[in-house]
């Protein structure tokens, strides 16, 4: 072949190649969140044996955030406990009622908050916006509510295991849950999406990187995760657990697929997560207060 004919031939490829992955990165966002925007005048669900306040919050970079905050009627967990509840990257608040109201029933409080661009909240959907929204979470309940962190537990699902995981980097909690999480971005592209080559990831804004920050936390984990995932592997799930150092609890929910785990994982569950947050709740305390400054 002609160098010429060639090096022209190449200069293409190389412009096809660049093109694709800019529009990758454009995209890239688009298969990562599915949010559900829900009109304002969208009437709640009343939530059994609970209270729901509707809460107003606002991040660093200014979005206004939605928040619910359930507290049981009849407490029987010890006093300050709460859940912050970190959903996936599907849907919106109004998909999680259910999933809230029997982590409710068993005395526990639940604050939880839908990202930016989901269900009421303002602003689009991006990962660096995710872990400021779990971040202002943290601060309302800490700041407003008055939630001693030895008392506060991140309770992630899916994506939002990734955002818990993160925020408990940077702020003190008691116990971390974790259901269906998995191990990185990158990861999750290979196993789903093995046909795009790994080289592109690089380009890609979205990281996700669970496995190495979770190598950082001491607090204690529990780690929930259905032997049928379809959706995250069930062994990146055993391989987030491996690599986190203890104390560490890795609790598989037979036949479960993804989002399953608490219907599936029954009152059996619930009790082993019962004794999770009394036993970590309890080393919490035995500990000094936490002074949190709020971030500037």
């Amino acid at each position: 072949m002609d160098p010429k004919v060639l090096v022209a031939v190449s200069v293409r490829i190389l412009l096809v190649l660049v093109a694709c992955m800019v529009l990758l990165r454009l995209l890239e966002n688009r298969f990562v969140f599915f949010p559900e925007k829900i009109p304002l005048n969208a009437p709640l669900s009343r939530i059994h044996g609970s209270t729901l306040e509707v809460e107003w919050l606002q991040t660093v970079d200014a979005v206004r955030l939605n928040g619910w905050l359930i507290t049981p009627q009849n407490t029987i967990s010890p006093s300050g406990m709460t859940i912050l509840y970190l959903h996936g990257n599907a849907g919106s608040l109004f998909d999680r009622i259910d999933r809230m109201e029997q982590l409710a029933a068993q005395g526990w409080r639940v604050f939880a908050v839908d990202y930016r661009g989901y269900g009421w909240s303002e602003g689009r959907p991006s990962e660096k916006g995710f872990y400021r929204d779990a971040a202002s979470a943290y601060e309302f309940l800490v700041g407003q509510k008055h939630v001693d962190p030895r008392g506060l537990f991140f309770y992630g699902e899916s994506l939002g295991t990734a955002v818990a995981i993160e925020l408990a980097v940077a702020h003190p909690c008691a116990g971390l849950i974790l259901e269906a999480p998995f191990t990185s971005f990158r990861d999750m592209g290979k196993a789903r999406l093995f046909f795009i080559p790994g080289f592109i990831y690089r380009f890609l804004s979205n990281e996700w990187n669970s496995i190495d920050r979770i190598q950082r936390l001491s607090m204690p984990k529990f780690i929930i995760h259905g032997d049928r995932d379809g959706v995250v592997p069930f062994e990146q799930g055993r391989l987030l657990f491996e690599a986190a150092p203890p104390p560490k609890t890795f609790y598989p929910i037979r036949g479960a697929d993804h989002m399953e785990c608490l219907e599936r994982g029954g009152t059996e569950l619930m009790k082993r997560l019962g004794a999770f947050f009394c036993e970590a709740h309890a080393s919490a305390m035995r500990r000094s207060p936490v002074q949190v400054v709020p971030d500037l």
